[in-house]
């Protein structure tokens, strides 16, 4: 237990306080995590897949990955529809 609050730096705080301290800490890791997008752009779809903006320009066109057109030019991938996609289009046994 002891070990425990040397490893975070707290080796001289008492254990309330570093149980306050790590929970702390905890609940400020929590809100600095940023939450995944429900919507995509194409630019970040192809960053992800690690292809061009061309190709999923071109998937989107074609209707192989679902997607929202906001006004003339806007483009969104929903994050939901896209990994649905993704695992129609897989081909085979892929590891996770």
């Amino acid at each position: 237990m002891v070990s425990q609050y040397i490893s975070k730096g707290l080796d001289t705080a008492s254990p309330a306080e570093a149980s306050s301290l790590q929970s702390y800490e905890g609940a400020n890791a929590i809100t600095r995590r940023k939450a995944e997008p429900l919507y995509k752009t194409i630019n970040d779809v192809a960053e992800e897949l690690s292809v061009s903006d061309k190709l999923v320009r071109k998937l989107v066109q074609t209707g192989e990955i679902p997607s929202i057109k906001l006004g003339y030019r806007t483009i969104r991938i929903p994050a939901s529809g896209l990994d649905k996609a993704l695992k129609a289009l897989t081909v085979g046994d892929v590891d996770e």
